[in-house]
């Protein structure tokens, strides 16, 4: 199988090879790793590289232990180093920035495949436009939407046609006359910079916008979205050119997050343990955080 991976690379590639997946194997034991694995991901990877690639067993042993704890396969990670290329990324820094990505996904409680996945699919979009703190705001305009279910698809085309001073002008015309809080999106030269240097920005203010169409029913306990804003919620969608079903849902999950977050404010944990508790938890029919855990089941404020 070994021999058949490195066919074609010369008799001593191909001997360093064996010998450096071996070791991988050895060192992927722990966590569920085979031979077959590494192989495999090793061929992924030279495969979407289309080029002679040359792993370290402790590289092969990183991208493998990732692949486990992620639920990715190595046809997936070929795909997802083959986009860290195209901005750069030799194999060290992309190993080092997956790690990182996949810490930043459990922080918002998101499944880790389907986020690398989505970077995979998306990382390229780093080349084409600007994100502030570069590919860490592209980290994170992913794992939000991914969290409010955004398909940041709808966000890139928006972003492209926004380059143009014309539909900016004529996008903010339309969200002022809609009235509400559209904040960043009533303003044409904001969505010109934004569209240029800030695409997690846009997405943001796009988010903003949609939520503040959405209450909290006191006497239902449940967050709903007026027939007066129902409206203005599907006129800003036919300008955004976003499903509205596709946006009402941003729009509760988001309000949802807000009032969570709100809940947290004042306690004593890390920024990240208050996004992990806003996306984990539910509200009670009081408007209260509620978390059920394996060996937990109550308010949020009784689980601090």
């Amino acid at each position: 199988r070994i021999n058949r991976t490195v066919l074609g690379q010369g008799a001593t590639y191909a001997v360093q090879m064996r010998k450096e997946f071996a070791k991988a194997a050895e060192n992927s034991i722990s966590f569920g790793g085979t031979l077959d694995d590494v192989a495999n991901t090793f061929a992924s990877i030279s495969k979407s590289l289309q080029a002679n690639t040359q792993l370290t067993n402790q590289q092969l042993t990183s991208f493998v232990a990732i692949e486990k704890a992620a639920g990715v396969t190595a046809e997936e990670m070929g795909t997802i180093v083959e986009a860290f290329d195209t901005i750069g990324y030799g194999t060290d820094q992309t190993i080092e920035s997956l790690e990182k990505m996949s810490q930043t996904a459990r922080s918002y409680g998101l499944n880790v495949g389907t986020f690398l996945n989505t970077v995979g699919k998306n990382l390229k979009l780093v080349n084409a436009y600007n994100f502030k703190d570069g590919v860490e705001g592209f980290t994170r305009m992913v794992a939000r939407s991914q969290a409010l279910r955004l398909d940041m698809t709808s966000v890139q085309k928006l972003a492209g046609d926004l380059l143009n001073p014309e539909k900016a002008v004529e996008l903010a015309a339309e969200f002022q006359n809609l009235g509400g809080a559209v904040g960043a999106l009533g303003d044409p030269f904001q969505l010109m910079n934004m569209a240029q240097n800030d695409m997690e920005g846009l997405q943001n203010a796009i988010v903003d916008a949609a939520k503040s169409s959405v209450m909290f029913n006191e006497k239902t306990g449940k967050f709903q979205i007026s027939a007066t804003e129902m409206r203005r919620l599907r006129a800003q969608a036919d300008a955004l050119g976003i499903s509205y079903e596709d946006l009402a849902d941003t729009a509760v999950k988001a309000a949802k997050e807000q009032k969570a977050l709100d809940q947290l404010r004042f306690t004593n944990i890390t920024d990240e343990q208050k996004q992990l508790i806003a996306n984990m938890a539910d509200m009670n029919k009081d408007g209260k955080l509620v978390l059920k855990l394996p060996e937990f089941e109550g308010t949020v404020d009784e689980f601090l």
